[in-house]
């Protein structure tokens, strides 16, 4: 084969469940130029001979054993034996959109960018061909509508924003300089790399483009890794000698950006029980933040107060930060579940066909409740429509078919006006309920009923 365009990376180990729907939809993209290297650590289940079954049938499919279970040494290794002009990544539990490739590498080549970006989409598998999905962005785009080019090793704000490799397409040459730690595990062995892809870019373009599906409900995953503090803290470590040199600024935001991580690791541990075997590691990357603020590192600016509130509670008592995190949870399931019991047996309309409709109807999805059966909307131009399999009527087409149904509204901002048009429309008001607990995606790693 002539040199491909595009090198797939895809480190890999005990992934029979997903790696078939992962293979297709490199195999299936409609650039045809690549190779697709799949670094496999020692898989014991079935995965090797879903490999095999494909690499036979495609000869662009090359399987690499690697003697260490490390995604830092996996990817090291996928690097190294890359062809392609570019390289993409691809993690085994994910999806590629069918040209996700064709997308990136137009604006690549047109460019002449380090790299290119699209966006990409959280899911979860709810069974039964239903998905959640959530949208992930690598820059505002909000700001800078459907394209932009920055130079990033001058825009130490963009790590905020950009916080995967997958979603991008890297020239070769570029992605070649970057080297990834080689600690054991697959958790968080991305982020020292993320840092020196942008402080090293000279040039990069973000593009509005979905390009990537992102799987959320692998328990497996290196969300509820426990030892996602220690790979925190041993990320952030090795990443810290590539800050010589660097503006007050990028270190500043090289803290924040740590913090950010902690404080994500205490959002996803307060859906379950405190991780104690992890109290060691969590206090390793927060003495470094503390130690930053007390050199004069971190801008206030760029890390509001707060923080440091919660960092002073977690140094007198971990577990009362934890508490806190838990609550909030709790009380958003709690709140979630009254509802859901209360209409369990009951035929439903979703009042509001926005993010938060969407997610309160995936939510009764997963947790079996069938009585959903309609959406209503105020917005004529929805109207007539389907949202998924649900059609969606005018609150007066709702109210004359589904009379004795419960209406819940899932606008908080109009709530009140959405509750009188109701009631004057002819629904018991005990009939007309409220959701406002916003979009919390943990709750679908349990069932609440």
């Amino acid at each position: 084969m002539e040199q491909p365009l595009i090198s797939i990376l895809m480190p890999c180990l005990n992934m029979e469940k997903y790696i078939e729907q992962s293979i297709e939809s490199a195999i299936n993209q409609t650039v045809k130029e690549i190779e697709i290297l799949i670094i496999d650590a020692g898989s014991t289940d079935s995965t090797l001979e879903i490999l095999e079954k494909y690499a036979k049938k495609d000869n662009r499919i090359k399987i690499i054993h690697s003697l260490q279970k490390s995604y830092g040494h996996q990817m090291n290794i996928g690097i190294s034996e890359a062809k392609g002009k570019y390289i993409g990544v691809l993690d085994p539990d994910d999806l590629l959109v069918e040209n996700a490739y064709e997308e990136l590498y137009y604006v690549a080549l047109k460019s002449n960018a380090d790299y290119v970006k699209g966006t990409a989409e959280g899911f979860f598998d709810l069974g039964n061909c239903e998905n959640y999905h959530f949208p992930i962005t690598s820059y505002p785009i909000h700001e800078y509508g459907d394209r932009i080019e920055v130079v990033p090793k001058d825009t130490p704000a963009i790590i905020f924003y950009d916080t995967f490799l997958w979603y991008g397409l890297y020239q070769a040459d570029f992605f070649k300089q970057i080297y990834f730690l080689e600690t054991p595990g697959a958790a968080f062995q991305d982020i020292a790399a993320m840092l020196q892809i942008h402080m090293s870019a000279k040039k990069a373009v973000y593009i509005s483009k979905c390009v990537y599906y992102y799987r959320q409900d692998n328990n497996k995953a290196s969300s509820y890794n426990h030892k996602g503090f220690l790979y925190i803290a041993e990320e952030y470590e090795y990443a810290e000698k590539f800050l010589e040199g660097k503006s007050v600024e990028w270190r500043s935001v090289f803290y924040h950006k740590m913090f950010m991580h902690w404080k994500n690791r205490f959002w996803i541990m307060a859906s379950g029980e405190f991780w104690d075997d992890a109290v060691l590691d969590m206090e390793r990357v927060s003495d470094r933040i503390c130690e930053a603020d007390k050199k004069g590192i971190i801008l206030y600016k760029e890390m509001p107060e707060e923080y440091f509130a919660e960092i002073e509670l977690f140094q007198q008592n971990p577990y009362l930060l934890y508490q806190i995190y838990r609550k909030e949870y709790e009380k958003c399931q709690n709140v979630l579940k009254k509802l859901l019991v209360l209409v369990k047996e009951e035929n439903i309309v979703i009042f509001g066909t926005g993010k938060y409709g969407d997610f309160l109807y995936k939510t009764m999805l997963y947790n079996q409740i069938t009585g959903v059966m309609a959406y209503c909307d105020n917005n004529k131009e929805r109207q007539g429509k389907k949202l998924g399999k649900l059609p969606v009527l005018s609150p007066e087409e709702a109210v004359s078919v589904y009379k004795e149904a419960y209406f819940i509204i899932t606008s908080k901002k109009h709530r009140e006006d959405m509750k009188e048009q109701l009631e004057w429309l002819g629904v018991e008001k005990g009939k007309i309920l409220f959701f406002h607990t916003g979009e919390d995606r943990r709750i679908f790693t349990e069932k609440l009923l």
